[in-house]
């Protein structure tokens, strides 16, 4: 029934589609008129996008190091003790971007991985701090003048300490260099009472002179007219570009919120780079096609009405039905099917791409079964299931293939580093992993890992070389990781 139905749908779209492009073509004459027109919405369009993808690019950079944090701090269980050692500090900093973390206590000091002790109750920004805000710092509080991005993540609701990470500005800067108008735009994090935070971008530009760019905006800004609608739509979080002059060059001033922050982005583009781009992008052929396309969106909606709720019903009936059929029911993870599934489906898209293959198999889990009962013995891997998944990416593929036996393959990641550190990961996470709502029970697993390609090009290749690595830690006591003959201590011979 289901497959009658969508075969009828698009039968029905193919027709309505044959009919629009006659009739696009019959309006491409009305539509030439507007190129004008249409190649202004396009440019707005790119550089509205341009400093959107930026934005958030910077928010997940941020993001990704507090829900690290806030994934530590629960699994550490909010002990100050741990939270404040050498060991955990050093562990956010080998995880995400941060250069160094601290712990600050309720007293707002801060104690570093060294013990040193600084007392930031003065500093400027503490009362940001205070209300867990990610912030801009001109130093970190140790005696370094360095600027520095602070991620603070509060120790639990009721207490006043925190974790904080602070980033060096540089990682920032990688997301800019990767803008491929980096050479001629400028880019400006502008926080509360628009004051620069941070700027990036084009040196020597008039707009960033003496760090107060709201007011050089204002100065440069085609009118004042142009300028209230630019300050009234920023305000309001409007999109809104503004055309500005310096120096004999136009610039298109455009902003996008950085999400989970209070700063906003401000892009300086050079007029002529967004004329090149959006000219490169679209072509006088290509103005065609979208004028065309135009009449088809128009005319298409009588079809998008007639098949959104047949669509909408099927679609929410698979995945639903999907959904179950690939997830294993104790821990929430994906089952042995859909695990070998999807990593197969990975690796034949994918014969260029790098990633690693983790086997995890939970130490004596027979005898927590024995000595705590079958129930605990559930609640054990429905509690791994839960938190292999918060650990990695949505992206990643994590699995339960049997008893407590769990994959987690992480997919395109090119560099070596990333790789160890990755996979390293699961050492730290299982060093403080702990079950049990009384009494808590401390559960350790043995790992093997293998890389894709270099350990194997298929999933069977990468299981088995995996399952010797394993089966050599579960030999040599157990409650380790071990790369697949990378490790010094594996046998070099099968």
């Amino acid at each position: 029934m289901k497959k009658n139905s969508v075969n009828k749908i698009l039968l029905i779209g193919a027709i309505l589609i044959v009919m629009e492009s006659l009739l696009g073509f019959v309006f491409l004459g009305v539509f030439s008129a507007s190129n004008s027109k249409l190649y202004s919405e396009i440019s707005t369009t790119f550089t509205n996008e341009g400093a959107a993808d930026l934005a958030d690019e910077i928010s997940r950079d941020l993001t990704s190091v507090r829900e690290y944090l806030s994934a530590a701090v629960s699994v550490s269980g909010g002990d100050k003790s741990i939270l404040s050692s050498a060991e955990f500090l050093d562990a956010v900093t080998a995880n995400t971007s941060a250069g160094f973390a601290v712990y600050i206590d309720e007293n707002m000091v801060a104690h570093n991985r060294s013990g040193e002790a600084v007392d930031l109750s003065g500093t400027v920004y503490i009362d940001k701090l205070k209300a867990g805000k990610i912030l801009y710092a001109n130093d970190n509080g140790f005696g370094e003048l360095k600027p520095s991005f602070v991620v603070p993540v509060k120790v639990n609701a009721e207490g006043n300490d925190f974790i904080a990470a602070y980033i060096d500005p540089f990682v920032m800067d990688e997301n800019f260099k990767n803008d491929p108008s980096y050479s001629s735009s400028f880019y400006v994090l502008v926080g509360e009472d628009h004051k620069s935070d941070y700027i990036a971008g084009k040196p020597g530009n008039l707009f960033l002179a003496e760090g107060v760019l709201w007011e050089n905006l204002r100065k440069f800004s085609k009118s004042q007219d142009e300028w209230n609608r630019f300050s009234s739509a920023y305000d309001a979080g409007e999109q809104y570009i503004l055309e500005a002059y310096q120096a004999k060059i136009t610039r298109y001033i455009t902003f996008a919120p950085v999400k989970n922050t209070e700063w906003k982005l401000v892009v300086g583009y050079d007029v002529k780079y967004i004329s090149n781009a959006v000219s490169g992008c679209i072509g006088d052929g290509k103005v065609i096609v979208i004028q065309i396309s135009i009449v088809l969106m128009t005319i298409l909606i009588s079809f998008a009405v007639m098949a959104f709720r047949e669509w909408r019903r099927s679609d929410s009936s698979s995945k639903e039905l999907t959904g179950k059929a690939e997830t294993d029911l104790l821990t929430g993870v994906l089952n042995k099917l859909a695990t070998e599934t999807r990593i197969k489906d990975y690796i034949a898209s994918n014969p260029d791409g790098q990633g690693v293959f983790i086997l995890i198999d939970v130490d004596n889990f027979k005898r927590i079964n024995d000595k705590m009962g079958h129930a605990f013995g559930d609640e054990v891997l429905r509690n791994l299931g839960l938190r292999l998944k918060t650990l990695y990416r949505a992206t990643d593929i994590v699995g339960r293939i049997g008893g407590d036996e769990f994959i987690v393959f992480l997919k395109d990641i090119s560099d070596m580093g990333i790789i160890e550190r990755e996979a390293r990961k699961l050492e730290v996470f299982f060093r403080d992993f702990e079950v049990g709502e009384y009494t808590k029970y401390s559960v350790n697993a043995s790992l093997g890992a293998t890389i894709f390609p270099v350990d194997g090009q298929n999933f069977e290749s990468l299981y088995k070389n995996a399952d010797s690595a394993l089966y050599y830690v579960k030999q040599n006591g157990k409650n380790k990781l071990v790369f697949y003959k990378q490790d010094e201590k594996f046998p070099i011979d099968d």
